[in-house]
């Protein structure tokens, strides 16, 4: 499985089934390619809500574009569900025979590419420039031997995620059960979201545990003035799940509800089990 990236082909640029899609099902391809990616190798793509959910469109639209894509065999569906074709086979490492085949297309195209009057004086210029930055190069690993290894952010088990868009409407959809942001704070919600989810270090499920946890203690939060819980709508959780404590609007600190206490237990025996 690759989180990160996909092989797509410059071919797709010449390829006439590709050409003959409109913008928006050429568009749809590209997604349906980066969604299988993010699935797996195999090719299969996510259930049909899901897709749905990530185009942002209906599952009836979503239906309909697969349908007219499977006409052009780039998908297909089986008893599985839905796949993109070939996908797994395109996706496959090189071997080495295709890649000295890509090499030689690349020699051929150096080869039959006419030389400019200043090429001389260019080849020059590149040769100085390819020098400095080699010695810089150099220069900045020899500093790198004597300096402490800096932490990374590059995901190190398969429970951490890397932290993007996506994967932050997909925290909140977990921890909430509502499909999307509400309201005109999304860009305030995600970053908040973003930072408990750094302190997590990326760990995806330790995060949807410990938001679900003040989330459902916001709901079941009642108000001494109105006598009536906090609204869904109200993204206030978000700051009791930055400073790490369950606190009353109206009334300072209150105590954990005994639901409160057992998501929070449950975040803590997971930590102790990493």
């Amino acid at each position: 499985m690759s989180y990160y990236w996909i092989k797509l082909y410059h071919e797709i640029l010449h390829d006439p089934k590709m050409g003959r899609l409109s913008d928006p099902l050429w568009r749809r391809t590209i997604e349906l390619f980066l969604m299988a990616g993010e699935t797996g190798k195999t090719g299969q793509l996510p259930p049909l809500p899901e897709m749905s959910w990530t185009c942002r469109i209906t599952e009836e639209r979503m239906l309909e574009d697969l349908q007219a894509l499977s006409e052009f065999n780039i998908v297909h569906e089986t008893e599985a569900g839905w796949f993109v074709t070939h996908f797994e086979q395109r996706q496959d490492a090189d071997t080495d025979a295709e890649r000295k085949q890509y090499q030689r297309k690349r020699e051929r195209k150096v080869t039959h590419s006419p030389e400019p009057v200043t090429s001389r004086d260019n080849n020059v210029t590149r040769n100085v420039q390819e020098l400095k930055l080699k010695l810089k190069i150099e220069s900045e690993e020899e500093e790198g031997r004597s300096a402490p290894a800096a932490a990374s952010s590059v995901p190190k088990t398969p429970n951490q995620v890397p932290a993007n868009d996506q994967t932050i409407e997909r925290l909140w959809q977990q921890a909430t059960g509502m499909p999307t942001f509400m309201g005109n704070t999304r860009a305030d919600d995600m970053r908040r979201i973003e930072a408990v989810y750094n302190r997590n270090e990326w760990d995806f499920q330790k995060t949807v545990t410990e938001l679900k946890g003040y989330y459902e203690a916001w709901i079941n939060t009642v108000s001494k003035k109105t006598n009536t819980k906090y609204s869904k709508q109200n993204t206030g959780w978000l700051d009791w799940a930055i400073a790490g404590e369950v606190n009353s609007i109206d009334n300072g600190h209150r105590k954990m509800t005994p639901l409160e206490k057992s998501m929070l237990e449950l975040q803590k025996l997971s930590e102790q089990m990493t």
